[in-house]
């Protein structure tokens, strides 16, 4: 029987040891996530040509909700101008401070979201995990 074949092995005999057992287990987990790397890469190399797809629309859709946004915008400024009687310096400048104090404010929240680490929970137990293991 293969390691690789999938099928049960069969079980270990009673008087084992609990670091033999231990052992055992490291390389399980270890050949279980050799197999699930094997499986991600796989995927990815049978879905490439989907994610490709989903990227260009994604970029399509960045771009369409770009224009929208300045279409917008320039609304905006023709309305701010017509109701203040064609003051387009003054429109101008209302605008620019008003998208100033936004991109201020999620400046702020992007840094102090961006301290953070990323998956820390699941980071220390994959170190964890490896340090077990070798």
């Amino acid at each position: 029987m293969s390691p690789d074949s999938g099928e049960d092995r069969t079980p270990p005999p009673e008087g084992l040891s609990l670091s033999s057992a231990g052992g055992d287990f490291g390389r399980a987990a270890s050949a279980y996530l050799r197999a699930l790397g094997g499986l991600l890469g796989l995927e990815l190399r049978e879905s490439g040509s989907h994610v490709l797809l989903l990227a260009g629309l994604a970029l399509g859709f960045a771009i369409a909700a770009t224009l929208a946004y300045l279409f917008l915008i320039v609304a905006m400024a023709v309305s701010l101008a017509s109701w203040m009687g064609g003051g387009w310096f003054a429109t101008a400048a209302i605008l620019f401070i008003f998208h100033l104090l936004v991109a201020a404010v999620l400046l702020l929240v992007l840094v102090k979201r961006g301290r953070r680490p990323l998956f820390p929970g699941t980071r220390e137990a994959v170190r964890r995990e490896i340090s077990r293991i070798s």
